[in-house]
């Protein structure tokens, strides 16, 4: 004979606990509820969340780019007339391009 859980009563039990929660948390303020709700932000391998902040670490993501040699031979001008290695001069090319925009 198969042992069959009572689905019913599993989800009453949920949903006590649900509403027990929303009820400790009815008359809290926003700051008191930011202090205890779980914090979804992104993080880094130190558990530290990633900034938006420009100055930020470059630890957020690696991209990896394949380029012809014409391409290379501009970002090597480039990179000679602003004295950056390639991936900044796509950095700053992209930075720039964005301002443009209003981004």
């Amino acid at each position: 004979m198969a042992f069959k859980r009572n689905t019913q009563k599993i989800e009453n039990i949920k949903k006590q606990a649900q509403e027990k929660i929303f009820l400790e948390n009815a008359d809290k303020t926003a700051k008191e509820l930011a202090a205890h709700l779980p914090d979804n932000r992104e993080r880094d391998k130190n558990g530290k969340p990633y900034s938006n902040n420009p100055k930020a670490p470059r630890n957020y993501k690696l991209m990896t780019a394949r380029f012809n040699k014409y391409e290379i031979n501009i970002l090597d001008e480039l990179s000679k007339t602003y004295g950056v290695d390639r991936m900044n001069v796509l950095r700053i090319a992209f930075i720039a391009l964005a301002k443009e925009n209003g981004i």
